[in-house]
Formats: structure tokens, C-alpha cells, sequence
């Protein structure tokens, strides 16, 4: 296992570069009209539009497009910068750390989470993991952070993930996120990130699970960021994926960064975030890998899906999954699960959500997040899979063609427009919990002409159309007779029988029936005396 040690490299002091001021409370307010406010004298702040760098031996700066900018420290680990986004970065939503900042993992780097400090990340907020949903904090289960959330990430931006990082949940420490909770800041709290270690969450530390929108964090369980990869995830845009070592994971675009709307932030001071000897590790040497191949579409009401190798799913309606050869699913209107020897005390809202301290939360070292590859992200609301350890969650979604109308058309003329609906549906394992299926109900059907079919893109449908005459055409052996039925005919239309020889033409049934008409008339009419027979003589 890779260990964070005591006294690490890498330190960011108590009263560091990015600070909020004692005595003194920063407010930043969203798009949404909620504010995010981070206490004073707390060492890692999230400012509004500034930039908060882990020191080390050189920087990498990478502008967002919001005009401010990422410094990534080579050997360094966790650096946050914001450019009008989030870590969770947000398409008209309201997800995530904080407000108009940027949550960059940098490769071979480290984060400490203050010890005996709270870390709460308040309401009013979408970081959803879900609107409505549970917490289930499950080992060796299946995270997924699914349905009616607005967590969405950037709409025009980037996200990368930076390579060679590990990502580790602290151990004996609880995550929580409040909703119009209090958020606890340690002031003058020291954040150690080294180099080339571990990002470890401070033992002691107390992480708040909001009410109506419950956080997930898993015992036994790895959630990695993709080695030796780039993510990047987009809103209207296709995922890019890129093969960089040691590049920046950036997330950026006017995205809604909420960290509190109507929160209280409470100060602690002088308390010290130091994980001392504690090894919580995420897996070491573990790949996380983005899949070539694979669509990821971010879109506000889509489906947001990152993969390495397997499918990360941020959604609206639908199921974001995070695998890591165990799951942590987060599902809407579910039942909050919380195991691996950690407490979870979860309040209503606009109360005080609190974990107790000196709770274990274990990330085994070694441990792969595998997701499929060649999966792609269709139409609307397509799940996401990952096979792991523990039950089953099948989250299911139907495609639709945005092409064609929906339905099944069948018009006078027998034509038939033939609607076939795919349903992507996808498993996810977890262990412990199922979530809900969230199934779309879309249906396409695509126009053709006579006989043409068209095939819609991956993870949609396939309609087709057939213009065909119901009768068959049958030649003698000397081509005088052929007999077929007009493809243009109501179900009422009268079936006329054709027989061409080779001097005329005769038709049959009515023809025979209106002749004979034709000769009753006539006979009454030239029979002597007839009115006829007057007027043409002229008498």
C-alpha cells in the first residue's frame, strides 16, 4: 500500500495562500441564488473565482475558460481551481464542492482531509449525490449516483483526470454532506498533501450526509481516478479521451459549484489535520482506464457518462455508476445503508447531520475500477455497467430516435411505419444494494420509402417502412395474363381482376353487370311507342 505519511512532503500550512480571513466569512453565490461560505482561518478554501495550488517543485498552469487558472504541481498532488465550475461540475445544476471553483487531481499526488475537522458541504445544493435519494455506504458495493439529480458535469468543459493519482478515502473518517446543515471548517486547520503519496481523508474527521440528497462513501471499496488517463466530460460534446501521463484533471463552464445555501459554518480552531501512520489507501498501482470507443454525452436531462475501461454515469433522470471493483450506489428514493464499521447519522433537513469521529472507513490498496469498454451513451437517459462484487442493480433506459416520430402509423394504403424500440439496459453489481431502474419510455420509428430500412445510431432504435403491393404477379407461359392487387387501395376498394390477351381488353364482374344494365335500358327504350321511339321521330 502507498501510506500518506505524517509529516508529509507536500504541506500545506495553517494560514496557507488560498485562506479565508479570521473573523470573517467568504460568500460565494451560485447561479442558482444559493451561497456557499467557507469559514475563516480555514488552510483549504474554496474562494470564489481564485485559485487554490498545492505547492511544489514547479507548477503546470492550465487556464480555464472562465479566465481563471489550474496550477497543477509536478510531484504534488490535490490542487482546486474554478473557473465558474466544480469538482462536480454542473449543467444547470446545482452540484457540488465549491462554487465557482475547480477540483484538480494532480498526478502522483496526495490529499489530506483535516483531522477532528468537519468538512461539510451544505443544501440547498444538488451535489446531490441524488435529489431524493439515500445514502447506502456499503463495502465491495457499487457507487451510483442516479435520478433526479442536477448533478451534471460541465456543460462546455472539460473534465480531465489526471494520471498516476490515487484517490483515497480516508480511513476512520465519515463524509459527510449536509443539507441546511452546518459546515464545519477547521480553522487554522493544517492540510497536508504530499507528493508521490496517497490522497488520504483525515482519520477523526466527521463528514455530514445530507437529508433528501445522501452521500455515498464506501468501506472496502476503491473509487480511482483514471492512471495514466485523461476523462474529460462534456455538456453537448462528445468525451475526448486522452492517453496524457500525469496530466490535469480540469473541470470547468459556467457550471453551479454550490457548497451551502443557507448553511451555517462553524470555525474550529487550531485544530490540526494530520494523518498520522494511518495508511488509507486507494489503490496503489490501480487503472482506471478510459475507454476508446465509447460516447460519453453530458447533457443537462441526459446522460453524463466518464469511462476508464468502465462507465462513469452522471445523470439527470438516469444512472451515474462509479466502479472500482466495488461499487458505492447512491439511488434515488432509496434506503440509507451505511456498513464497514463507520457511523452515519443522517437528520431531516435544516437540522445538524453528524458522523461520529473514530469511524473506520477502509479503501483497500490494489484494487481496479474496470467498466466496460465499448459501451456508448445513447439518445436519453442509457444506464451505465460495471460488473463487481455483491448484488445486482439493472438500471434499464429505451433510446429513441430523435429523427423520427414516435409510435406505430399505419395509413389507408397499407402503409405500416414499423416503430422498434431498444432498450439499453445495464447491470450494475453491488453489494448490498439495489437500485432503482430508471426506464425511459421512449420509442422511435424511422420513415423510409418502399423497402428501405434505416438503422439508428448505437443504443437507439431501428424502424422501418415497407410500401408493398399485397398481390403477387404471375406471367403465362405466353405473357397474355397478369393479376395483381393496386398497392394504393383502401380496404374497401373493389378488387378488379385484369386478364389482357393479345387483340382487347376485358373486364370482368362489373363490366358484365353493367352491360347487362345497359341492354335492359336499351331494349325499353327501342320497344314501339317509347318516348324514345316519339322523340326521335318527331311525332
Amino acid at each position: 500500500m502507498t501510506t500518506t505519511p505524517s509529516n508529509s512532503v507536500t504541506t500545506t500550512p495553517s494560514n496557507s495562500v488560498t485562506t479565508t480571513p479570521s473573523n470573517s466569512d467568504t460568500t460565494t453565490e451560485s447561479n442558482e441564488g444559493t451561497m456557499t461560505t467557507t469559514p475563516s482561518n480555514s488552510v483549504t478554501t474554496t474562494p470564489s473565482k481564485s485559485d487554490t495550488t498545492t505547492p511544489s517543485n514547479s507548477d503546470t498552469t492550465t487556464e480555464s475558460n472562465e479566465g481563471t487558472m489550474t496550477t497543477t504541481p509536478s510531484n504534488s498532488d490535490t490542487t482546486t481551481t474554478t473557473a465558474n465550475s466544480d469538482t462536480t461540475t454542473t449543467a444547470n445544476s446545482d452540484t457540488t464542492t465549491a462554487a465557482n471553483s475547480d477540483t484538480t487531481t494532480a498526478a502522483n499526488s496526495d490529499t489530506t482531509t483535516a483531522a477532528n475537522s468537519d468538512t461539510t458541504t451544505t443544501a440547498n445544493s444538488d451535489t446531490t449525490t441524488t435529489a431524493n435519494s439515500d445514502t447506502t455506504t456499503t463495502a465491495n458495493s457499487d457507487t451510483t449516483t442516479t435520478a433526479n439529480s442536477d448533478t451534471t458535469t460541465a456543460a462546455n468543459s472539460d473534465t480531465t483526470t489526471p494520471a498516476n493519482s490515487d484517490t483515497t478515502t480516508a480511513a476512520n473518517s465519515d463524509t459527510t454532506t449536509a443539507t441546511n446543515s452546518d459546515t464545519t471548517t477547521a480553522a487554522n486547520s493544517d492540510t497536508t498533501t504530499p507528493a508521490n503519496s496517497d490522497t488520504t481523508t483525515a482519520a477523526n474527521s466527521d463528514t455530514t450526509t445530507t437529508v433528501n440528497s445522501e452521500t455515498t462513501t464506501t468501506a472496502n471499496s476503491d473509487t480511482t481516478t483514471a492512471v495514466n488517463s485523461d476523462t474529460t466530460t462534456t455538456v453537448n460534446s462528445e468525451t475526448t479521451t486522452t492517453a496524457a501521463a500525469n496530466s490535469d484533471t480540469t473541470t470547468t463552464a459556467n457550471s453551479d459549484t454550490t457548497t451551502t445555501a443557507n448553511s451555517d459554518t462553524t470555525t474550529t480552531a487550531n485544530s490540526d489535520t494530520t494523518t498520522a501512520n494511518s495508511d488509507t489507501t486507494t489503490a496503489a498501482n490501480s487503472d482506471t482506464t478510459t475507454t476508446v470507443n465509447s460516447e460519453t454525452t453530458t447533457t443537462a436531462n441526459s446522460d453524463t457518462t466518464t469511462t476508464a475501461n468502465s462507465d462513469t454515469t452522471t445523470t439527470v433522470n438516469s444512472e451515474t455508476t462509479t466502479t472500482a471493483n466495488s461499487d458505492t450506489t447512491t439511488t434515488a428514493n432509496s434506503d440509507t445503508t451505511t456498513t464497514a464499521n463507520s457511523d452515519t447519522t443522517t437528520t431531516a433537513a435544516n437540522s445538524d447531520t453528524t458522523t461520529p469521529a473514530n469511524s473506520d472507513t477502509t479503501t483497500p490498496a490494489n484494487s481496479g475500477t474496470t467498466t466496460d469498454t465499448n459501451s456508448g451513451t445513447t439518445a436519453t437517459n442509457s444506464g451505465t455497467s460495471g460488473t463487481n462484487q455483491g448484488s445486482t442493480t439493472t438500471g434499464s433506459n429505451s433510446g429513441t430516435d430523435p429523427n423520427s416520430n414516435p409510435g406505430t402509423r399505419t395509413d389507408a394504403n397499407t402503409d405500416t411505419a414499423t416503430t422498434t424500440t431498444t432498450t439499453n439496459s445495464d447491470t450494475t453489481t453491488t453489494n448490498r444494494n439495489t437500485g432503482n431502474s430508471n426506464t425511459a419510455a421512449g420509442s422511435s420509428a424511422n420513415s423510409g420509402s418502399e423497402g428501405e430500412s434505416t438503422t439508428a445510431p448505437e443504443g437507439g432504435s431501428t424502424g422501418a417502412n415497407s410500401n408493398t403491393a399485397t398481390g403477387s404477379t404471375t406471367a403465362d407461359p405466353d405473357g397474355t395474363t397478369t393479376t395483381g392487387v393496386d398497392p394504393n387501395m383502401n380496404e374497401n376498394d373493389v378488387t378488379y381482376v385484369f386478364t389482357r390477351t393479345k387483340h382487347f381488353y376485358r373486364i370482368t364482374l362489373p363490366a358484365a353487370v353493367a352491360g347487362v344494365v345497359l341492354l335492359v335500358l336499351l331494349m325499353i327504350c327501342l320497344r314501339p311507342n317509347s318516348l324514345f321511339c316519339t322523340l326521335m321521330s318527331g311525332k
